[in-house]
Order: structure tokens, then sequence, then C-alpha cells
């Protein structure tokens, strides 16, 4: 037995993205060598003002092997004209809220790494979600090193 909620409607601007959406963006971001891009953001009924920024260079290693990537911070806020509710927070992949830090191939912008905080009950949780592995990735999307086999 299941209850169905009745569907509701809203009005919302040209461009706005969904949250795979915004992730697929951040590939062109690094692919066009961008610092920052700001969209509008609809999660479920509520509109935020996203943006990912450009953070830091580094090495990641994951069991998808080893990759040179490039952080990208997801800055939400409230939109302009959004009421601001305290009990509501951006919630994005994987139900991670709050801040997101996304790690990605420097080359082809492919995610390798997600970090994040994911509340459970009375306590949040710290969580790394990792590449194991891929298919049907850009031509340019390899490891620096092949991961090591199981022994």
């Amino acid at each position: 037995h299941r209850i169905w909620k009745d569907p509701e409607t809203r009005e919302i601007p040209g461009g706005a993205l969904d949250m795979l959406s915004g992730i697929f963006l951040s590939r062109t971001m690094v692919r066009e060598k961008l610092e920052e891009v700001s969209f509008p953001l609809l999660d479920k009924k509520t509109l935020w003002r996203l943006t990912l920024r450009k953070g830091e260079s580094k090495v990641v290693d994951v069991p998808a092997g080893r990759y040179n990537a490039i952080e990208i911070i997801l800055d939400p806020a409230t939109y302009p004209g959004e009421p601001k509710k305290e009990s509501e927070k951006f919630e994005g992949l994987f139900g991670i809220k709050g801040s997101i830090h996304l790690w990605v191939d420097e080359l082809t912008g492919v995610p390798v790494r997600i970090a994040g905080t994911i509340p459970a009950g009375p306590v949040d949780i710290d969580c790394d979600i990792y590449l194991e592995k891929y298919s049907g990735t850009p031509t340019l999307f390899k490891p620096l090193e092949e991961p090591a086999e199981d022994e």
C-alpha cells in the first residue's frame, strides 16, 4: 500500500538545473578552464543558487586508480526571493547535505571522489565516495597508474 502525494508545480527561472545536471556542468567547467560558475538549481521543490568553484589540484588515489584531480567546491545559497528556512539544508548527491567537495579528473572532469556529510539522526557522518570502476568515459580519462590487482 502506497500513499501518493498530489503533484505540485512551481515557476523556475530559465537555466535552472537539477543536481545531476549540475555535476555534468562541473565537467564542462574543468574542460573550459573556468574558475567558477553559478546557476539556479532545483532540489525537490526548493530553488537554490549553486556556485561551483575550482579548488586545489592534487593526485587522488581511489580504487579505480590514481588521478590528477581538481577539487570542485559546491557552494549552495538561498536563491533570491526564496524563503529562507533554517530547518532546510541543501541536499546533494547520495543524501550529502551542506558543503560538498567533488574531485574530478583534470582533463575530462569525470568525478573520481565525492566528500561531504550525511546526517544520521542525532549525529553527522563524514563520508567519502570513491570511483571503483568505470566504462563509457571519454578516451582521455585514464589513471596515472592502474590499481594494484588483489592478491
